[in-house]
Parts: C-alpha cells; structure tokens; sequence
C-alpha cells in the first residue's frame, strides 16, 4: 500500500476518487449542457439508425398513452436496475450484466429524449431527437429537478420500449392471430 507522505494511509486514492466523483459536476452549466447535446446526439444517431421502425413505433406507443408509458416505465426501470445491480455480483456474469444494463440505459434514454421531442412537435425522427438532446442539455444544467426530470424522460423511454417490445413479440403476434381466428367470419 502506497501512502503520501508519511501519513501510512490511502490519501492519494481518496483524492484520485474525490476528483473522478466531482470531474462531471465540477465543469461549468455551458460545459455539462454541451456534453449532454453531443453525447445524446451521438449515441441516439447510433440507436435510432439501428433501430429506426422501433423506434417510431415507441414513439407513437408514448404519444398515443403518456400516463400509462411512464407507469410501465418506472416499473421497468425499477426491474430492469434492480437486477442488473443483484447480477453484478455474479462473477461471471458481472461483465455482461454491467453492459446489457449500459446498453439498455442508453437505449431508454434515447427513446426518452426522442419521445419528448415528438412532444414537443418534432416531425421526423432525426427533428425529435434533436430537440430531446436539446431538453436533455437544458436538464443537465438545472441542479436537483433536472434530475428528476430526466429520471421521468428515461420512464418515458422505458415504458415505450417495453410495450413496443411487448406489441411485437411473437407470443403477443400469435395471441393476435389466435385471437382473430376464434371470431371466424
């Protein structure tokens, strides 16, 4: 064990984890506001190009239920957090666990940012996103409610996905199908 100056204790890395803790919250409103635009810029590019008719039926999913999007969101934001946490601590699983949990964060959080820029009259995909990166940089700079409010976006994000996953899955598109041919003509 490496300590600073004498003092026999782990100072150095209480300060490294000091400085990696307050990096983010330690730039400037203008500076956290531009990182947030890019980034969710940057990552919704990736996610909407590779899952552009997902990610219009999410949204239209959300516009057309708002109240029952986020229920169904916190609900699988809950779920989902809660056992990518409990995974972690499954040694060989911890890997995958931490990257699914990444990966579906990301995802929630684009589908969450486009849906408010449909909210807020964007008209195609790419205008939404570009206005739910601008909400998500306006977020960024509020301290204790922009939080909040972008735990809400990601609700929004994840309750979309989860009924649009739920509307095109094959057990649901054979229920439809069963359902269709009990009523005969």
């Amino acid at each position: 064990m490496v300590g600073l100056g004498g003092t026999g204790g782990n100072l150095g890395v209480v300060v490294a984890q000091s400085a990696e803790a307050g990096a983010y919250t330690g730039l400037g409103p203008a500076v956290r506001a531009g990182i947030t635009f890019g980034l969710t810029l940057l990552l919704g590019a990736m996610v909407v190009n590779a899952l552009p008719n997902r990610t219009a039926r999410a949204t239209d999913i959300a516009v057309a239920g708002p109240v029952r999007t986020v229920v169904y969101g916190f609900a699988t934001l809950l779920l989902t957090v809660g056992t990518g946490y409990a995974l972690l601590f499954v040694p060989l699983v911890a890997l995958f666990a931490g990257l699914g949990l990444l990966l579906f964060l990301v995802v929630t959080s684009v589908f969450g940012a486009t849906i408010v820029g449909r909210f807020l009259g964007g008209t195609t995909t790419t205008q939404c996103l570009v206005i739910g990166a601008a909400v998500a940089a306006g977020l960024a700079i509020v301290p204790v409610g922009g939080g909040v409010a972008q735990l809400v976006v990601n609700a929004v994000g994840a309750g979309a996905l989860f009924q649009e996953v739920r509307q095109t899955s094959p057990d649901s598109a054979i229920a439809r199908q069963q359902n269709t041919a009990d009523s005969g003509p």
